[in-house]
């Protein structure tokens, strides 16, 4: 779909990570909801494409929390910067900026992002 190249192409000019092509279960809270399923379909130290089952307007807050590894699990808060439709029927993609990320998991990407390289 043009419209979301256009928009990966326009917000990948302003990533200051390079995202690495990931698929890890998520599930994501948009306020006092129960969290929906998701996935990531790429990760960065600062944010991440996910695929969700419902649009996210941009400006949302939401809870996300990833799985990368058996018994480990990241919980952080981001912003929703983008949405669009997937290629997949009912599914959606947003890209999400991290606000809140601790220091722990930070170090965890840090070396995540140092393997990848």
């Amino acid at each position: 779909n043009m419209l979301r190249e256009s928009l990966r192409e326009l917000c990948a000019e302003n990533r200051t990570a390079t995202r690495h092509s990931l698929e890890v279960p998520a599930k994501v809270q948009v306020g006092f909801s129960c969290f929906r399923p998701a996935r990531t379909l790429d990760l960065s130290q600062n944010g991440a494409r996910l695929e969700v089952d419902t649009p996210l307007e941009r400006g949302t807050i939401l809870a996300l929390n990833l799985t990368p590894e058996p018994l480990r699990q990241i919980a952080i808060a981001g912003e929703v910067m983008w949405t669009a439709p997937s290629w997949k029927e009912g599914r959606f993609e947003v890209g999400v900026r991290f606000t809140i990320v601790s220091k722990a998991d930070r170090i965890w990407f840090s070396q995540f992002h140092d393997y990848k390289n």
